[in-house]
């Protein structure tokens, strides 16, 4: 056979058996030949356009033919507050709506119901989730001298903190729970100070120009239900219930008959009261807590000066005199007020008094000479055994 037939008869048995042809570097065919039965490419082929080695599978969207459980699957979401995850982005929460409590906003000057409510003698109660998101049970907290939650199973706290509603699972757990619990002792005597009265105003008639102002010289918070104000000439008497007020440490607190500032003469009155009109002679004023007498004021006739010293003009006790003994001696502790109210009258009710000034006193004993029974000897107790007029 002649070796151009040959040469043919080997490239045609090549293409019949898949052989790979590619040329050398001397630019002749060069032959591979067999069969690749390992399931691999064939080394000689370019390894630069090297095929995948196993099939792909798009696992994002592949569907799960098998019998097992897909643990990709994110469990329920049965937590308390939406679920976050890495990426920051919050999953909506498909959760049934709220049903036990909504988280609503609650003011704090009504501090009732799920917070509990205070009272003299009573139990004081704080909801933990009052004092998680809101403000309103800060003074409780401070009566109740800083006790805490048990943290129990009873706590339903919601991942909000701002009071408004959230779109996180039922607060299914009752609100029973007590944040803090002290049975109150009751408001001890001297615990308020009456610290200003307007007998007799001017510019308006008492039965809406009066008022009263009450300091709280101390370090907490006291609330004012189950507070009374009393009239005592006429037994008139008016108790502070039905709602939570407070008087802030060292602050001050006004009532009168009527908070209508185009009726009293433009006063900001803290709490309307109704005892009718205090006595301009010989009158007196308490605060009570049920049987307790917590501070009294009386200007009794020949010991305070004449009514129309206070035509206009507020009892003013002097800033250095703020105690429920002090305020009970006259005229060193009170005085008609110097200043001067947008409607003519004097006084500063709801702010610090000004510094009375001081009338004379040869003896030092605190009683003014006008009214001493013996204004060159110190006798404060102003003693007459023999009723001469003049002190022993």
């Amino acid at each position: 056979m002649s070796s151009f037939r040959l040469r043919w008869l080997v490239v045609l048995t090549a293409i019949a058996i898949g052989c790979s042809t590619e040329p050398d570097a001397s630019g002749e065919d060069s032959i591979s030949f067999g069969v690749d039965t390992s399931g691999k490419a064939d080394a000689a082929i370019d390894s630069s356009i090297a095929p995948d080695t196993q099939p792909a599978v798009d696992t994002a969207s592949a569907e799960d033919t098998s019998s097992a459980t897909d643990t990709n699957v994110e469990p329920a979401d049965t937590s308390e507050f939406d679920v976050v995850d890495e990426d920051s982005a919050v999953e909506p929460d498909t959760s049934v709506a709220d049903t036990a409590v909504a988280d609503v906003p609650i003011d704090p000057k009504s501090c009732v119901g799920r917070c509990g409510k205070y009272k003299f003698g009573a139990v004081c109660q704080c909801h933990t989730e009052c004092m998680v998101s809101n403000d309103c049970c800060t003074d409780y907290a401070a009566i109740c001298q800083g006790q805490v939650s048990d943290g129990g199973a009873n706590d339903a706290v919601s991942g909000d903190s701002g009071g408004a509603a959230d779109s996180g699972p039922a607060d299914t757990t009752p609100i029973t729970d007590i944040g803090c619990q002290k049975v109150d002792p009751g408001l001890p005597a001297g615990s308020l100070v009456i610290s200003e009265v307007m007998i007799n105003p001017k510019a308006v008639f008492d039965d809406f120009g009066e008022w009263v102002e009450i300091h709280n010289p101390g370090n907490t918070p006291i609330p004012l239900d189950g507070v009374s104000i009393v009239e005592p000439v006429l037994g008139k008497t008016h108790t502070i219930t039905g709602c939570t007020l407070f008087i802030p440490p060292q602050g001050y607190f006004v009532v009168g008959p009527t908070a209508n500032k185009l009726q009293n003469g433009g006063i900001e009155v803290d709490y309307a009261y109704n005892i009718g009109t205090l006595q301009n002679v010989n009158g007196a004023v308490e605060i009570r807590v049920g049987a307790t007498l917590i501070d009294k004021v009386s200007w009794p006739l020949g010991i305070w000066p004449s009514p129309s010293e206070f035509d206009g003009k507020a009892a003013s006790l002097d800033p250095t005199k703020l105690d429920a003994t002090k305020n009970d001696k006259y005229p060193f502790t009170w005085c008609p007020s110097p200043q001067v109210m947008g409607n003519g009258d004097y006084g500063t009710p709801g702010q610090a008094n000004p510094v009375c000034p001081k009338p004379p006193d040869d003896d030092g004993d605190e009683i003014e000479n006008k009214n001493d029974n013996c204004p060159n000897a110190q006798n404060s107790d102003q003693a007459d055994g023999d009723k001469d007029g003049v002190g022993d």
